[in-house]
This record gives structure tokens, sequence and C-alpha cells, in this order.
């Protein structure tokens, strides 16, 4: 398997549904799979029911082809340990849903759940927030500190950032 220093999770690029999703998972316990959200009866995504979307960081790619540019960078997202077992997607540019392909070069999957005890930190846009924002920013700022995560501007340095404080810890 391909090593990762950290993987991320978004949780959408709309900012009041992604600090929604980011609540919901901290209060769930997990990051969990369609099938585990009873989402069986909806469209499926590239992850079908089964399958949790994660990305790694990787400089080198365009951003079309980057999940990491379009999913993590200015959108609310979770830091992840890199001890998750996460398979490397196949890259195609044609859909599927059945997991373990993507349309993103840097995108991996997680069968099943996440727990909550992966993730390492949290990364938020640096945005003016509306006030119902402000009052999800603040339970999630929160809940951050009481699980010891690391919070983040979630900005085009993030990766660099999480590195740099990350570096020499455990993860």
């Amino acid at each position: 398997m391909e090593k990762v220093d950290y993987f991320y999770h978004g949780t959408g690029e709309y900012i009041l549904d992604a600090l929604n999703t980011m609540k919901s998972i901290i209060t769930s316990g997990a990051i969990k799979c369609r099938r585990n959200l009873g989402k069986t009866d909806e469209p499926t995504s590239w992850n079908g029911i089964d399958y949790v979307s994660v990305c790694a960081y990787d400089g080198d790619l365009d951003i079309i082809d980057s999940s990491f540019g379009g999913w993590i960078q200015y959108c609310p997202c979770f830091i992840l340990s890199n001890d998750i077992d996460a398979i490397k997607c196949e890259y195609t540019r044609d859909f599927t849903d059945v997991g373990g392909y993507s349309q993103y070069k840097d995108e991996w999957h997680v069968k099943g759940d996440i727990p909550i005890d992966k993730v390492i930190g949290i990364a938020l846009p640096d945005i003016v927030f509306t006030d119902e924002e402000k009052e999800l920013v603040e339970d999630i700022i929160s809940a951050a500190n009481e699980f010891g995560w690391e919070i983040f501007s979630s900005t085009d340095a993030l990766a660099d950032d999480v590195r740099e404080r990350f570096k020499g810890k455990k993860k």
C-alpha cells in the first residue's frame, strides 16, 4: 500500500450544509458510508453506498485531477491519521458507483465507517460566517478542543500547515 502522511475528508462546498455535516459526524462518532447513514435508496456517488472518500494531498496534481483542490481547500474538513484502512482508488473518467474508482487521482476509499478517534484535526475556511454558521462553528471548535484536535484554516497552505504543525508528533 502506498503510504501517505495524512488523509483529509471534506464535508462539502456549501458552507452551512458542510458545517451541519461536520457537527453530525462529531455527534455520531464516525464518518459513515451511505449504507450506515441509511441512504441506500438515494442516487449514489463514486463511493457507492459502502465507502467513504478521503484524499491524500499531492501537490503535483492539476486541480482538475485533485479532490484536495475541490473538496478540501477552502472547505470545512477533517484531518485524519494515516492509520486508517484506506484503498487507493483507480483513476477513471467513466462513472462507477461501486467504490474503488474515482475521477480524482488523489482519492482513496475506506470501506464502512471511519471512527472519530482517527480524526486528528479540523480545518475551517477563513471567511465571514453568518450567525447560523457562527453557532455551528462554535460547537465544532468546542468539540475539537474537547477531543484535543488541532484546528487549521482551510487555505491553499493547509497541507503544508498540517505537516509543519504535526512534525515530530505521533499521528
